[in-house]
């Protein structure tokens, strides 16, 4: 028996969905229920499953495909050598009921490798014209592959949408002592680079050790909370305009000095592409900053596997009779697994710390 598993009309208000992931390939054994591939529109996210138990035959689609409702995305068998005849699922139907076109657009289209299925015609049915304006757009525009570092960023775009009820608090934290701090200690240890972020990334894993429970996840598959033991912390950077978060692992076993040259070191390794794939995985928690381009605010993604992401941002426009270095300091957690009251004695006690800073 042959079953194709077709895009389901999934919100009224699109013509077609995006594809976020595909979860089986071309051999693979699945059964009843699995799911086996992954769609979103705009405003949902929706896992498809497998209807049947058989092997899969045929896939259709591709992570960043957009494909029309009621089109074939995957073809499965009751067993691996039954007949399928792949044009049938492959060839764009001229008779269906959603599609009609004309022969010569449909030849047009052929030739050209257009996709009927992303035209809208003109009339009650898909004309030559239709297809030459299709070819004209295409002209217009340049399509390419994503990079990987792309694709690692929309995995991780795609687990949080699916798996983390994200919340935020933020609270507003005058930073002028820290930067006394910071300077001082520049000058006392004789550092070419001021070592702000740095202080206050160290502060931010003291921190973690005191509220030991934001450094978890939540494992969906066994409806469980884990807990790291060691703070491995992940650290947003940008290079060249692509977005990196290495990992300092045992983080909350270093000195401030050791902490400051080892985020130091990390940075420049990645600059140069050096770091080896354990210095890129592995994060329990992370801190993301986008002070360095005067954003004043921003909401961090939770990364995959953690349950909370600090952000710093530049410092505030205003002022008070004692300070001029307010900034928002913001979190993104798993509602899951914390609530509000936890998550704001966090930051008070980060904010605490900052203002009692010592090098111990």
């Amino acid at each position: 028996m042959i079953t194709a598993i077709n895009v389901p009309h999934i919100d009224t208000n699109s013509q077609s969905v995006s594809v976020v992931s595909v979860e089986a390939c071309v051999g693979d054994r699945v059964d009843k229920g699995q799911e086996v591939c992954v769609l979103e529109t705009m405003k949902t996210t929706v896992s498809i499953e497998s209807e049947v138990d058989g092997y899969i035959r045929i896939v259709l689609a591709k992570t960043g495909d957009e494909i029309k409702y009621d089109r074939p995305i995957i073809v499965i068998s009751s067993t691996e050598s039954e007949y399928i005849n792949e044009k049938e699922y492959t060839k764009p139907k001229e008779n269906s009921t959603d599609i009609k076109i004309t022969k010569k657009a449909l030849l047009l289209a052929e030739n050209n490798n257009i996709d009927i299925g992303l035209i809208s015609p003109s009339g009650d049915l898909i004309r030559s014209n239709d297809i030459l304006l299709a070819m004209n757009r295409s002209e217009n525009f340049i399509k390419r592959e994503l990079t990987n570092i792309e694709k690692g960023s929309l995995d991780s775009l795609s687990f949080h949408k699916r798996h983390v009820v994200t919340a935020y608090l933020e609270r507003v934290i005058d930073f002028k002592d820290v930067v006394v701090f910071a300077n001082k200690f520049q000058k006392d240890n004789g550092l070419i680079f001021n070592p702000f972020f740095s202080i206050l990334t160290w502060v931010f894993v003291k921190t973690v050790c005191k509220f030991n429970t934001i450094n978890s996840y939540y494992n969906d598959s066994n409806s469980e909370v884990v807990i790291s033991k060691k703070v491995n912390l992940g650290i947003t950077m940008d290079v060249s305009g692509d977005l990196f978060l290495p990992v300092l692992h045992n983080a909350s076993d270093l000195n401030l000095k050791d902490f400051i040259n080892e985020v130091y070191y990390m940075q420049k390794m990645l600059y140069k592409r050096e770091l080896n794939n354990d210095q890129l995985h592995g994060a329990s928690i992370c801190i993301s900053s986008l002070a360095a381009f005067n954003i004043s605010k921003h909401v961090p993604i939770i990364a995959p596997n953690t349950s909370f992401m600090l952000a710093l941002s530049d410092f505030l426009p205003f002022t008070s009779a004692n300070s001029d270095k307010f900034s928002v300091v913001g979190c993104s957690y798993d509602h899951r697994i914390h609530n509000g009251v936890q998550i704001s004695k966090v930051l008070r006690y980060f904010e605490n710390q900052l203002q009692n800073l010592t090098s111990s």
